[in-house]
């Protein structure tokens, strides 16, 4: 039986690579994102005696100490998830290439994750309004989707009704932005290359290490101006190493 916490909320969208126009796609309806502050107040709620910051602290260390060991070569496993170091590319000799090779992490779900989310009662909302739709984003440096980005290169989002566009009312709120995680800055993309309907090519600006998440602003639908933009987030942490 699902338990009572565990639900989410599913939007469908017109699967536009398909003639059949009764045909769609489902998106979970994010409720947020859940960082080590939430982690710590939540643990704090269910009755520690730690006081939030001691629990803040010791969970940073704990991310810091699991991607020291991953990158040493050790299995990382943990309640959520296990993640291991993999190696791609072909060798013809005894030497790693960094041009030829490279080193990925395999992450997969625990059997108690995989378990929570098996029990989630589900709820279909109907389609979803008509805003912009972002499915995917590919570096063109290294040929990555919805992972690393290479500041100061190209990049296409990929989408539906993306065309960025807006009065001179909304200049400065219409644009694509990458929201470091770590404080919530926002980098405004200075440079469209290529700006339509399912794809706009743009220029990465000089982002600093970290993690990123990716917002759309709008203000056009299809053809026409509306009274107010409309925003939308990539759903994936964009990473810059």
């Amino acid at each position: 039986m699902a338990k009572e916490t565990n639900k989410v909320d599913i939007q469908l969208y017109d699967l536009a690579v398909t003639p059949d126009p009764n045909d769609y796609f489902g998106r979970v309806r994010s409720k947020g994102t859940i960082d080590n502050e939430t982690i710590a107040s939540r643990i704090k709620k269910e009755g520690s005696e730690y006081q939030a910051e001691t629990i803040i602290e010791l969970l940073n260390r704990a991310d810091r100490i699991k991607g020291e060991g991953l990158a040493q070569g050790y299995n990382v496993n943990t309640g959520f998830v296990n993640a291991r170091l993999s190696v791609s590319g072909v060798f013809y000799e005894e030497v790693f290439d960094p041009k030829k090779h490279q080193l990925n992490a395999s992450i997969n779900l625990t059997s108690n994750t995989k378990e929570l989310i098996d029990e989630t009662k589900v709820t279909v909302l109907g389609q979803a309004q008509t805003g912009p739709v972002l499915l995917k984003v590919v570096d063109s440096f290294t040929g990555e989707v919805n992972a690393q980005i290479t500041p100061n290169n190209a990049m296409t989002i990929y989408g539906d009704r993306i065309k960025i566009d807006g009065s001179e009312e909304f200049k400065d709120e219409v644009g694509l932005f990458f929201i470091n995680l770590d404080d919530q800055s926002r980098t405004k993309v200075t440079q469209l290359i290529n700006n339509e309907n399912k794809a706009v090519i743009f220029m990465v600006p000089a982002l600093a290490k970290g993690n990123y998440e990716l917002e759309l602003v709008t203000q056009l639908n299809r053809n026409a101006l509306l009274k107010a933009p409309r925003s939308e987030k990539l759903e994936a942490v964009l990473i810059v190493n």
